[in-house]
């Protein structure tokens, strides 16, 4: 009987069983007492944790980005992820769904390459301790977390594609990247591109050396067909990102080599050798099969072996060379003796992968134990996000106004979670926006105040916060927060969200306008700079009102009242040439106006008015349409490639691996 669980048809849930075992107890914290790691502190992640957590806006006017983002479409939130997150999470916490789901993955890649139970279950293990997966556990990495959780699925139904070019293959394919690629994490997402472009050639040499060339065109066809569809089901939230990164600072879509080049060259130097291995005819020590089956780890690409873990993450990327170093140094030196040993016959195979596997328990606890150190409860995490005393003060006021932290609360993203700052974190800051920060707020006005009064004003700064007395004849004392020893005070010398100004100047060359705005004599609540002349006149005298009737990331409406034609200018931000934003006077469409290089201004004719600012892209139905049928095709192929596989493999026996 304990055959049939070991080596027999049930070998495979036998070593499942273990896995599971080993997660919850090694994760036993993280499962069931609500522990998560920290290796970073609280304060660097708030933006990670709004974006992995708020499904509402992700850059909003807190940040000042003031650019919509709808993450309420189907398209963008997984169903499935959703339920396990939620769901299964109230048995045992979601992070560990996902670490057995990475690691069954490994599991079920390396059965599919014919290798035995035991090999098979010692290279799921080496994935799942390694520092690459348990580096993204950290709060704040929870879609890069998912990402990386994914992504063995993603090479084994790469894999079983080119083996098993089928409509089953290419749905199961299709369900996986749309799950991958709707985390939105460029870094792996380009990662996992580069892995299948190396696979792609590892394939096309050994496919074409065994003249198999209609299955690799076929392999071609579907691989290429399927990322297209998937790319497609997820056109409409990558759509609201690129609508962003056309205006943005951010470099999201940059490569980060410091993490990336090294994982890079461990890949691509493990392709290589197995090409090599591919293509000798010398390779005789292949000839035995469990070396063979190690030498077929390469085959993932170096992703589950102990160096890909502990390399990459413990000695690659600290360059103080710490005890871990010797420690790596260590194990792989055990590891090589053991192998050698096995190969020439003088350890059993038995003792060898026992061997094995008690290294790499071990060196997981010598090589992880800060990480084990550093666990705190997730409740203690979410705390920080909980409004502090300056937040409540600040909330109890309830005009519209923002806030300006200073020196290094200036990009605090604790701030945002309540109040709308003019700081943050610097990679959600638009472009235009970022180039005011940088030429124009911190210009000396006054004398030995480095702020610029006029910046401050037309951004619509009511209070700034501070560690430290400030002793400037426009701020008075508002709050002092004595838990986070920092002081409020009020500007009694800002201008509201929205203004009628007096008078309109055209300047062009946006160094002209910096250096306008830094001009002592500007008054912004006088003048407003534009960029492109009016087709008609506007009066400054007169009675004018504005009142903020709604106000959200994608909605603003006020009611206007003048008795001449005048300028309206809008604390908000300013897209350049973007259509998306459309304006409405009484439902009739009128325009914006670029106003003081981020500000938005309008025309407003004499009378009562109502006034909409509406965020409405002209092609997001376009992209909806495309996500809709990207969906709706991968179902179809996933259904019909499981009804095909069904009718042709079922014999009413039960099945425990994929046909291979």
């Amino acid at each position: 009987m304990f055959y049939e669980f070991v080596a027999g048809k049930y070998k495979h849930l036998f070593y499942l069983s273990i896995i599971v075992l080993i997660i919850l107890i090694v994760f036993f914290k993280i499962a069931f007492l609500n522990y998560v790691p920290i290796e970073k502190s609280i304060s660097d992640c708030p933006l990670d944790y709004q974006i992995s957590n708020i499904e509402n806006t992700l850059w909003n006017g807190n940040l000042f980005s003031g650019m919509p983002w709808s993450l309420n479409d189907t398209a963008f939130n997984d169903p499935v992820l959703i339920f396990m997150q939620r769901i299964i999470g109230h048995i045992v916490n979601w992070r560990v769904i996902f670490l057995f789901l990475a690691v069954s993955g490994v599991y079920v890649f390396l059965t599919f390459l014919k290798m035995e139970g035991a090999p098979a279950f010692l290279g799921s293990i080496f994935f799942l301790l390694s520092g690459y997966l348990l580096k993204y556990l950290v709060p704040g990495s929870e879609s890069a977390f998912r990402a990386v959780a994914l992504l063995p699925w993603l090479f084994f139904l790469l894999h079983y594609l080119h083996k098993r070019t089928s409509i089953l293959a290419l749905g199961s394919y299709l369900f996986f990247m749309i799950l991958f690629l709707g985390q939105i994490q460029f870094q792996i997402i380009y990662f996992f591109f580069f892995i299948s472009l190396i696979y792609w050639i590892t394939q096309l040499m050994i496919d074409f050396r065994s003249d198999q060339y209609g299955r690799f065109l076929r392999f071609s066809l579907f691989g290429i067909a399927g990322s297209m569809i998937a790319i497609a089901a997820l056109a409409q939230p990558y759509y609201h990102i690129i609508q962003f990164l056309n205006y943005a600072q951010s470099r999201i879509l940059q490569i980060d080599l410091g993490e990336f080049l090294p994982l890079l060259l461990l890949f691509a130097s493990s392709v290589i050798f197995n090409i090599l291995l591919y293509l000798s005819l010398e390779a005789k020590f292949l000839k035995e099969k469990f070396l063979a089956d190690l030498f077929q780890i390469t085959d993932i690409l170096l992703f589950i072996t102990l160096i890909s873990g502990f390399l990459v993450d413990r000695f690659i990327t600290d360059l103080n060379f710490p005890d871990s170093y010797f420690i790596l140094l260590a194990l792989l030196c055990i590891f090589m003796f053991l192998l050698l040993g096995y190969a020439k016959e003088k350890i059993h195979k038995a003792f060898f992968l026992f061997a094995v596997f008690i290294l790499t328990m071990g060196g997981f606890y010598l090589l992880n134990l800060d990480f084990f150190k550093n666990l705190v409860k997730e409740d203690l995490i979410l705390n920080e996000y909980k409004p502090t005393l300056s937040d409540n003060f600040l909330m109890d006021d309830e005009e519209l106004f923002r806030i300006y932290p200073l020196k290094n609360e200036f990009s605090n993203n604790n701030w945002t979670a309540y109040n709308q700052s003019i700081g943050g974190d610097y990679k959600a800051r638009l472009y235009r926006y970022d180039m005011i920060l940088q030429h124009c707020l911190h210009h000396e006005i006054t004398n030995r105040v480095p702020l610029n009064w006029n910046v401050i004003k037309m951004l619509n700064v009511k209070y700034f916060i501070h560690n430290d007395k400030l002793d400037l004849n426009n701020l008075e004392y508002a709050f002092y927060d004595i838990k986070k020893n920092l002081t409020i005070y009020k500007n009694s010398d800002y201008l509201p969200r929205a203004w009628f100004v007096e008078n309109i100047e055209i300047l062009q060359d946006k160094n002209i306008v910096w250096k306008r705005l830094n001009d002592p004599e500007f008054d912004p609540a006088r003048t407003a700079i534009l960029e492109n002349e009016l087709n008609l006149n506007v009066f400054s005298s007169g009675e004018k009102s504005v009142e903020f009737l709604e106000y959200s990331d994608d909605k603003i409406i006020l009611k206007t009242e003048t008795d001449t034609t005048s300028f309206l200018v809008i604390s908000e931000i300013y897209y350049p040439e973007n259509k998306d934003w459309q304006v409405f006077i009484d439902g009739v469409e009128t325009e914006i106006y670029t106003t003081n290089y981020i500000l938005r201004g309008i025309i407003i004719p004499p009378g009562n008015h109502i006034l909409e600012m509406i965020y409405r892209p002209k092609l997001l139905n376009l992209f909806r349409f495309f996500s809709l049928w990207g969906l709706i095709i991968s179902i179809i192929l996933f259904s019909i490639g499981l009804y095909i596989y069904k009718k042709q493999n079922y014999r009413g026996e039960i099945v425990y691996k994929i046909k291979s």
